[in-house]
């Protein structure tokens, strides 16, 4: 970025706002104050560039439609959501939407609650829920209700040395723990369609009206309730229950019917807190947090599989504290599952005919489809232990020191299964109706037709571990108004093999020693992590083969060899990916808020890219993989924020620029339509080496504002702001291809292939939205109270488009209450 736009941009935003301050808490003569709800051991100042903390305030009043946790960070600086977000077309679905943070891949992220991590290192990018190979994933193992969080606290630069494994960000979720007196509540939470506005083309609209899969959803009811119990043991101990399920359920057309499919998530959860002695506290949690959803293939005939996620988490955390420093050691096991489970391992796709006939209630069918793609599992297992060792500050050479050192160890087990081989059909044969076979042969019917072709994808299954280890040290050093944070964490796994050395640095210096205005700056490295589904691609091998069929003397004949169509991975010598980061930042109290300007810029290197192998005359591809990938990330934000009396403001501006020559995570292992080739500004490219346009809005803007009224009454308004920016999408068109580029049948030569799509440059529009949120509290007596929920997301009703098929949600309602005693 220009020298100059950089010093117009600190120099002509000094009103935006800045959330981590304000977040943290601030008096009403400014001073910066850490609220108790912040669960850390250290004096980590709230100041420090990189750090914001969401507090239970802001979690409990923010208008966030589902309320996932990562719902609740579009309140912050340097985070992106994806263009759907908010989509007008998938209104019945209840997952937490992905992020990216400082520019890199949602996958990218570290996740951890209660200091143990919570990141799913199976396929994390496949969302499809019906692939033949791949099952819907998360970012997260599990999705922690925010009911029961004290505090979300986000790193987005400086990240301190304890924290590894990303190259985005760190989200560190924190549960509450159990009130010293006996409480509770039961809430309820709903909305529906009925109380959502559209803005649909006519083209959409007609989707809709007849949409026979989740891609389209026009009708749902979302609802989502549980309950909570604080109960005291003891003067110093208790135990906390919370249970709550999100429930959508969704009716589409089906074979000229109606049929609903649903989705589910629990999430029960129970701590128990204690402590020991006067230097002694232990935290035990144990949490359940499963997700389901039923489908059904579009139009088909015995076509229902279910989607099942989520699983289980087991965490402790003992800290002891003492004059010379304190110990904290954290223990968890977590287990976490995405399976699908079919009521077929058979696909017919059969020509309409008199005795498959049930593809004529379906518009513009060409065939009577039939059955599901057989069961798919994959499981996650893992054992993390951690201990973090934090020496009182002691004065040596001048200085105040405060080391803190700390060792993490963990062990990742993966399981990947398909129990019975699956079979795909297609290519009916219907003008031979004299034709030979075996009646008993289900993949034909006597006197009318047969399946000259089918794909086999064959039974496996396969098992892989990764242990890790590493090892961080840091310092906090103050020198009169300096203070320096060096630090280094070193780390090694099993599979990649490598012993990476990431080196962490950020500096303070408060100008005038009363905290009024303060420089900061850093200089770090993050390693990525490895994924269990590198290794468990290489044990499934290429996964499926082809087959066909004919006629001799109108006999049927058995089933022959095609190839393959399948590609094998190779993974071998790789370095770990990593991102080298650089800031400079100025905190400085202004109008009795705190105003924060930083630059943020990030190199990101040895990012793994695909070289793609030829078709042999097996029809297996075999791709290497390198660390041929990179990319850079530049952001300036801007931000500012204040509390005072019943009011809380917070708000920011980001600007962005991100530019990548490296292959997404299912681009990397999936040998789909994104690795073929197509058309952009007359030459060929691979699809996945375009320039992407998810997360990548150059200009984001929030303003949240939170009232306290009179009569009980609260207000939350949240107003975000996005640019509009460059997307490349597919114009429609096809070109044809050269005669090399065409894709050829391995056995036969036949062409398969001979024209690739035209990818063109379209501008996005800006677009503003404003979410209000209105909650109202009415005691009775002393003991009991119910609090009235109000949320109105889209509060204009305003038509918004991030893409050609993607309008978002309009005015939409949602409504609540809970009891309170």
């Amino acid at each position: 970025m220009p020298l100059i736009r950089l010093i117009a941009v600190l120099l002509f935003f000094p009103w935006i706002f800045q959330p981590a301050s304000l977040l943290a808490g601030e008096s009403a003569h400014g001073e910066i104050y850490l609220m108790q709800e912040i669960l850390v051991k250290d004096t980590a100042d709230v100041r420090a560039t990189g750090r914001s903390v969401i507090s239970g305030r802001v979690l409990e009043n923010l208008p966030a439609g589902n309320a996932t946790l990562t719902d609740m960070l579009k309140v912050l600086p340097g985070v992106q959501f994806e263009e759907a977000y908010g989509s007008a077309a998938t209104g019945g679905e209840i997952l937490p939407p992905e992020v990216s943070i400082s520019g890199g891949r949602f996958y990218d992220n570290y996740f951890s609650v209660d200091g143990t991590g919570n990141n799913s290192f199976l396929d994390p990018t496949r969302k499809s829920s019906s692939s033949l190979h791949e099952v819907p994933g998360h970012s997260m193992e599990l999705s922690p209700s925010t009911d029961v969080l004290e505090s979300l606290t986000v790193y987005d630069s400086n990240v301190p040395a304890c924290y590894g494994g990303f190259t985005g960000g760190v989200v560190d979720a924190r549960t509450r723990r159990p009130d010293t007196e006996f409480s509770g509540a039961v809430f309820y939470r709903t909305t529906r369609d009925s109380w959502t506005r559209f803005h649909l083309n006519a083209e959409e609209k007609h989707q809709m009206l007849h949409s026979t899969s989740s891609r389209w959803q026009p009708k749902f009811r979302k609802e989502n309730y549980g309950l909570r119990l604080d109960v005291p043991v003891t003067d110093s101990a208790g135990f906390m229950l919370a249970f709550r399920e999100d429930r959508s359920t969704i009716p589409l057309k089906n074979l000229g019917g109606t049929e609903d499919q649903t989705r589910k998530g629990q999430h029960f959860f129970v701590k128990g807190s204690a402590l020991l002695s006067d230097s002694d506290s232990l935290d035990i949690s144990f949490t359940y947090a499963p997700y389901e959803g039923e489908y059904f293939h579009s139009d088909a005939l015995n076509n229902a599989y279910r989607i099942e996620g989520g699983g289980s988490a087991l965490r402790a955390g003992h800290l002891r504290e003492a004059g010379w420093g304190s110990i904290d050691t954290r223990l968890s096991w977590r287990y976490s599952e995405n399976k699908r489970h079919s009521q077929s391992a058979t696909w017919y796709r059969w020509a309409i005919t008199d005795s498959r006939d049930w593809g004529k209630a379906s518009r513009g069918a060409s065939s009577s489809m039939e059955g599901g793609y057989g069961d798919l599992e994959r499981e996650q297992e893992t054992l993390e232990a951690d201990t973090t060792l934090a020496l009182s500050t002691f004065t040596m050479a001048g200085m105040a020191h405060s080391l803190e050192t700390g060792v993490s160890l963990s062990k990742i087990r993966g399981r990947e299964k398909r129990p019975e081989d699956v079979f795909i059909y297609t290519s009916p044969v219907t003008n031979n109706p004299g034709f030979i076979a075996d009646s008993d042969d289900p993949s034909l019917v006597p006197g009318e037709q047969y399946f000259a072709r089918r794909q086999v994808l064959s039974a496996y299954s396969t098992e892989a571990d990764i242990q890790s280890m590493a090892f961080y040290l840091s310092d906090t050093m103050t020198w009169k108004r300096l203070t320096l944070r060096p630090g280094l964490r070193i780390s090694r796994d099993d599979f990649l093999e490598n012993t990476d050395l990431a080196p962490r640095f950020s500096a303070d210096l408060d100008i005038l020693g009363t905290g009024d205005t303060v420089f900061t700056g850093g200089l770090n490295r993050y390693y990525g992590q490895a994924f269990l589904s590198h290794k468990l691609k290489e044990g499934r091998g290429t996964g499926s083969y082809n087959e066909w069929r004919t006629t001799y003397q109108n006999q049927v004949t058995p089933w022959q060899y095609a190839g393959s169509s399948e590609t094998a991975w190779r993974f071998s010598d790789l370095k770990t990916p990593y991102s080298d980061e650089w800031t400079v930042g100025l905190d400085q109290r202004l109008m009795g808020g705190r105003l924060t300007l930083r630059y943020v810029e990030r190199e990101n290197k040895n990012e793994f890219a695909r070289k793609r192998g030829s078709i042999e005359r097996d029809g297996v591809r075999y791709d290497t993989f390198n660390n041929g990938g990179k990319s850079d990330y530049r952001s300036v934000r801007a931000s500012w924020g204040r509390r005072w009396g019943d009011t809380e403001m917070l708000a920011n501006l980001s600007w962005q620029e991100r530019h990548t020559r490296a292959v997404d995570f299912n681009e990397l292992l999936e040998d789909d339509n994104k690795s073929r080739r197509v058309w952009y500004q007359d030459r060929l490219y691979y699809l996945d080496e375009l320039p992407k346009g998810n997360y990548a809005r150059p200009w984001v803007g929030n303003l949240t504002l939170i009232q306290k009224l009179p009569w009980n009454l609260s207000a939350t308004a949240f107003l975000s702001w996005k640019s509009d920016f460059d997307e490349i999408r597919d114009s429609r068109e096809v070109m044809e291809l050269p005669d090399s580029e065409k894709e050829r049948d391995p056995v036969t030569g036949e062409v398969l292939r001979e024209n690739a799509p035209v990818y063109e440059k379209v501008t996005r529009n800006a677009f503003w939205q404003l979410d209000m949120r209105l909650k109202g509290k009415v005691p009775f007596g002393t003991r009991f109270s119910a609090t009235w929920d109000l949320e109105v997301m889209n509060l204009f009703d305003r038509e918004i488009r991030t893409s050609d098929d993607t309008p978002l949600m309009g005015r939409q309602f949602w409504a609540g209450i809970s009891l309170e005693f």
